[in-house]
């Protein structure tokens, strides 16, 4: 018997369940239904063919701040531009004038003899103009150096204070009177002190230049008069005096008028 059931067990095979053919086949579970979920859609992009050239899209919307760097680069580069345009312009300028001066150089070292002789030639007729305006202006009887001209320098001075200031005064009212204001003693006043002035330095002025002449030995190549540059030194004398008087009264009144008040 014991012989027998082992046989069995070789010779019976299992079932797919592991278990003995006429055991009951365990349960199988129950399965729960899946739930569908979408499915996604995918793009798939289209591969070129070998060889061929790729076209790319790019679609930029624009900005106010990639307007405003632009703008400002913009400007930037403006300025640099202007910058480089004038500091150009200014190295041209220059290279210029240097060029011109050299080339102005080299005419006058070239011409120097040419240049000297008219450099003098103009000087010459400068000192000719001036001693013929000098000649002119002794010439003249209007001037307050003139005044008592038929009296030497020392009968002026012994003449009656008094006298000679109250014929200075009528001199210099009939000069200098104003037709809307008779009057008016001031302004009279106030030109004679002018115009002693400018006389004086006139007189000066043609001295020294009259002196320099005669210095240099060059006083007869030149249109001067020396009868009448020689009356210069006596001119500045009597004009001296003449304005002396003035002053004085003029502080003879003022110290009246003073002590009357």
């Amino acid at each position: 018997m014991k012989h027998l059931l082992f046989l069995m067990l070789i010779t019976t095979p299992f079932s797919a369940h592991g278990m003995w053919p006429f055991s009951t086949p365990p349960a199988s579970p129950t399965k729960k239904p899946q739930e569908l979920q979408p499915i996604p859609t995918t793009q798939h992009a289209i591969s070129p063919s070998p060889g061929a050239p790729i076209t790319i899209n790019v679609n930029v919307t624009p900005t106010q701040t990639s307007t405003t760097s632009s703008s400002a680069a913009s400007d930037a580069k403006t300025t640099t531009n202007t910058t480089v345009d004038t500091q150009t312009q200014l190295n041209s300028y220059l290279k210029s004038c240097i060029e011109h001066t050299q080339q102005i150089q080299a005419h006058c070292i070239q011409y120097k003899y040419y240049l000297i002789t008219a450099l003098c030639v103009m000087f010459y007729g400068y000192l000719c103009y001036e001693y013929v305006q000098g000649n002119m202006f002794l010439s003249s009887n209007q001037l307050w150096s003139c005044f008592r001209q038929d009296l030497s320098l020392e009968d002026l001075c012994n003449l009656d204070s008094n006298a000679l200031t109250d014929e200075l005064l009528r001199s210099l009212h009939i000069r200098y009177i104003t037709e809307k204001d008779p009057l008016n003693a001031l302004e009279p006043m106030a030109m004679f002190l002018y115009e002693i002035e400018a006389e004086r330095k006139k007189l000066h002025y043609y001295n020294q230049l009259y002196s320099w002449a005669k210095l240099l030995r060059a006083a007869t190549l030149l249109p001067a008069k020396a009868s009448l540059y020689d009356t210069i030194p006596s001119r500045l004398e009597r004009l001296a005096f003449i304005k002396h008087v003035f002053v004085t009264w003029t502080c003879q009144v003022k110290l009246k008028r003073q002590m009357s008040e």
